[in-house]
């Protein structure tokens, strides 16, 4: 916490710093699933229905990146499952 130490901050932001670098997963913000992470006092009145909706500001296509992305393609399993949604996942349905 002493990297905190001097810096100014909203209601509940060092709470939710602090909670998400934690080292212990078992301590750490969020273990517990991402609508804990949600409910924190930070994010109190936001609106992640409405975020849901919004379309993304920066879209870019892959094309865009040429041989930047051609080491992941390398290492993509061979599947057809691209899109689809793993029932486990806290994000899925983001």
């Amino acid at each position: 916490e002493e990297l905190l130490d001097g810096l100014i901050w909203d209601d509940g932001c060092k709470e939710l710093f602090v909670g998400l670098m934690q080292r212990d997963p078992e301590k750490r913000l969020g273990k517990d699933g991402v609508d804990t992470l949600k409910q924190h006092e930070y994010f109190k009145g936001f609106d992640w229905e409405a975020l849901k909706q919004e379309e993304g500001k920066l879209l870019p296509g892959l094309e865009d990146y040429g041989e930047e992305i051609e080491i992941f393609e390398k290492h993509l399993p061979e599947t057809d499952q691209a899109g689809s949604v793993d029932a486990n996942d806290p994000f899925g349905d983001f």
